[in-house]
């Protein structure tokens, strides 16, 4: 998301464009500050990239880990929690694949369009040991996610670790992970998004789950 494509809307008009690029960057100041990592954002500003091009963008940079940060939306305004994905072709279950659909949605290419690559892709997900790395990563961002959230919000819901299929993370070579931190769409949770504390909580969630994962695998660079 970002410029014309503002994401998913919550219903006093907060963009999720807008609070996935400020965790981010929260994220990461947190990860160069602490690790000493360098950090490659796929944007910095309010600019539309490409889904595809953003694993492109991580490659060709040579990045060991991919954290793509979002925000999700229900039609039902009482949905709520916090999920992690990692790449496959098979969702979960049907609120995997309506929210791999949402994310997908202003891909500039169909499934049709990719009719030649996805056996390609498939045979990638069939022997890419990344995956294995991608899910001890996602598990680690999870439990820190749903851990730390708790003290700010009393309660969280803990939808947990799922698969679906994301444009985002097609061919990413390296581990990674699409952590949906809320729902917008919730007028609870959009107004905590909307503080700066509870986006900075977030952040911290997250680097504190990569970190976990940076301290059992030591890679030197990262992708967000």
């Amino acid at each position: 998301h970002g410029g014309h494509d503002p994401g998913a809307i919550g219903k006093s008009g907060t963009r999720e464009k807008h609070i996935t690029l400020d965790i981010a960057k929260r994220l990461a100041a947190l990860v160069r500050e602490r690790l000493g990592c360098n950090v490659i954002m796929t944007r910095d500003k309010d600019v539309f990239i490409p889904l595809e091009q953003r694993p492109f963008i991580a490659k060709s940079k040579g990045a060991d880990l991919f954290v793509s940060i979002h925000v999700n939306a229900n039609r039902k305004r009482k949905a709520r929690g916090i999920e992690t994905y990692i790449q496959s072709l098979r969702a979960s279950d049907r609120d995997a694949m309506a929210t791999a659909a949402f994310e997908n949605a202003t891909s500039t290419k169909t499934l049709s369009q990719l009719g030649n690559e996805l056996d390609r892709i498939l045979k990638d997900l069939r022997t890419d040991d990344k995956q294995e790395e991608s899910l001890q990563l996602a598990h680690a961002v999870q439990l820190s996610l749903v851990g730390n959230m708790k003290p700010m919000k009393g309660h969280v819901v803990n939808l947990g670790v799922k698969r679906a299929f994301f444009y985002v993370l097609i061919n990413t070579e390296m581990p990674s992970i699409l952590a949906e931190v809320g729902f917008i769409s919730n007028p609870d949770e959009e107004k905590q998004l909307k503080k700066d504390s509870y986006r900075q909580t977030i952040a911290e969630s997250l680097y504190q789950g990569v970190k976990k994962y940076v301290d059992a695998r030591s890679p030197q660079m990262m992708g967000i």
